[in-house]
């Protein structure tokens, strides 16, 4: 959680994303049922992923932060991406939806 504050991000901002469907596409976008577990959660995901969007890091300097290969950190931030993305298209709609009631 240290992470979260070069993001510019807040704990609720964080967990609502996380809650948001970001945690279950994920794991459903991981989920081959072969190889290896997982290396991060999805909370050590969605940090990766928010990591990559809001600094200038290079993706090797993300490998050393959040201990993980250079292929592994391009195969989660595309998956991390597309979930990002669904769970903010989410966040966008429910507040849409509760603005027009």
């Amino acid at each position: 959680m240290a992470f979260m504050t070069t993001m510019g991000v807040t704990r609720n901002v964080f967990n609502t994303i996380l809650q948001s469907g970001f945690k279950n596409d994920v794991e459903r976008g991981h989920d081959s049922g072969r190889g290896r577990p997982r290396a991060l959660s999805a909370m050590a995901h969605l940090g990766l992923t928010l990591h990559y969007l809001t600094s200038s890091m290079k993706q090797t300097t993300l490998c050393l932060i959040f201990g993980v290969t250079q292929g592994s950190v391009s195969t989660y931030l595309d998956c991390g991406l597309q979930a990002l993305l669904m769970s903010v298209r989410m966040i966008n709609s429910a507040f849409t939806i509760s603005a027009l009631r």
